[in-house]
């Protein structure tokens, strides 16, 4: 991820699900896992049968 910052450009990797994403001028603050929720790179966990 590249970042613009007060003293210039940051590139960093986000390669844990968990890890943040804060992009303020969007609003937006979320984890990798959620912008990858219910895509085929994160399907919905598959639950199992009901009782």
């Amino acid at each position: 991820m590249r970042k613009r910052t007060s003293e210039g450009w940051t590139v960093s990797a986000l390669m844990d699900m968990g890890d943040e994403i804060v992009l303020p001028g969007f609003g937006l603050r979320c984890t990798l896992g959620d912008m990858y929720a219910n895509t085929s790179l994160r399907p919905r966990p598959i639950r199992g049968p009901s009782p």
